[in-house]
């Protein structure tokens, strides 16, 4: 939750707080244990130590690919990954995340950004790249905005935020360099079709 939500979505304080009253309750708190064959321990391993269940929940996130050429150019980040950067960049100012920003905003405040997707975390990046300072940041999406999966207030506060949002657009291809990165981005027009098996057009 600390690195997959923004913080103006869930405050850091909220979830510090949460946490303490789960320890206050008696709860041990073990952080980065791997499990596993080859990790810290094995499910075998907690339940011949005396635990009687085991419930994993790991929270883990998986980004979508878009199959297209040019995805994989400098400057091309993952929705998901990117507000993970983005976090541990202002949480605890990890080098490594802070270099990988610095290397995606490359011109700073000026950097272009173009947010492909019309869900909660489409939302999410755009209205953070917003809050580091970009000026021109842009949603496609390949629908119309009554298919958009994304919640109604969140669409509302990245315009009212200055986020651009073009609706029926898809992409085709990422222009570029592994040299020059990321340089366009080509786009068809679409138009709404017959409902998918979601029910949306």
């Amino acid at each position: 939750m600390a690195v997959g939500i923004p913080e103006y979505r869930l405050p850091r304080d909220v979830i510090a707080r949460e946490y303490r009253q789960i320890q206050d309750l008696g709860v041990e708190i073990r952080l980065n244990p791997t499990v596993g064959p080859g990790g810290d321990c094995t499910l075998d391993d907690l339940f011949a130590t005396g635990y009687g269940a085991v419930c994993l929940a790991v929270g883990a996130h998986k980004s979508h690919d878009l199959r297209i050429s040019g995805e994989s150019l400098p400057g091309v980040i993952q929705g998901v990954e990117l507000l993970k950067v983005i976090s541990l960049t202002q949480q605890v100012g990890e080098p490594e995340s802070q270099a990988t920003l610095k290397r995606l905003l490359r011109k700073g405040p000026k950097t272009k950004a173009i947010v492909l997707g019309g869900g909660n975390t489409a939302m999410d990046v755009s209205r953070s790249l917003r809050r580091l300072g970009l000026k021109d940041v842009r949603i496609y999406y390949r629908r119309t905005r009554a298919e958009m999966p994304a919640l109604p207030e969140e669409i509302e506060g990245a315009e009212q935020e200055g986020v651009a949002v073009e609706y029926l657009v898809a992409p085709v291809r990422i222009l570029g360099s592994a040299t020059t990165g990321v340089t366009g981005l080509e786009c068809v027009r679409m138009k709404l079709g017959e409902p998918d098996s979601s029910g949306r057009r």
